[in-house]
Parts: C-alpha cells; sequence; structure tokens
C-alpha cells in the first residue's frame, strides 16, 4: 500500500507551519483541496491566528491552491516562497 496523501499542522516557535504532499500520479484528484479544507478546519477549531506554509518558487499549481485559499505570499528565499493565512 502506498501512501497518496499527507498533511499536517506543526507548530515551531510563534509560527504553524500546514504542510500537504499528493503524489504526482494522484494530481488533480481533489485530493489537495480535500487536505487544506480539513487542516483549515482543524486549525480554526484550535482557534490558531494564522498558518504559514512554504512552496517551491516553480511549483505553480500549488500556489493557485493556496491563493484559492486565501494565503498571500509574505517573503521569497532561495528557491521558496512563504505563503501566511490570517484566520
Amino acid at each position: 500500500m502506498s501512501v497518496i496523501e499527507n498533511g499536517h499542522l506543526d507548530k515551531e516557535d510563534d509560527l504553524v507551519w500546514l504542510g500537504i504532499a499528493v503524489t504526482q500520479d494522484h494530481l488533480g484528484k481533489g485530493i489537495g483541496k480535500k487536505l487544506m479544507n480539513h487542516l483549515i478546519e482543524v486549525a480554526k477549531k484550535l482557534k490558531l491566528n494564522e498558518i504559514t506554509l512554504p512552496v517551491d518558487e516553480d511549483n505553480d499549481p500549488a500556489k493557485r491552491l493556496y491563493e484559492n485559499y486565501g494565503f498571500k505570499k509574505i517573503r521569497s528565499s532561495e528557491n521558496v516562497d512563504f505563503y501566511k493565512m490570517i484566520l
């Protein structure tokens, strides 16, 4: 059995990092949206104020997904863009 999806919220100091992963052959099937919906609901239930995530600079599909959920780009560093969402 292989893992086709993964999502997490991890606290590091004052930041909460959101991460999702979907295998290449399962992209475009709505799995990323399901993970995002679930993780954002968990963050709201935990009464988090904001969540942050990194994304590879050239990963345009992921950037579109995050921006559709209201994430805003806050900075770039070494081929990685960082996004934040205020809840």
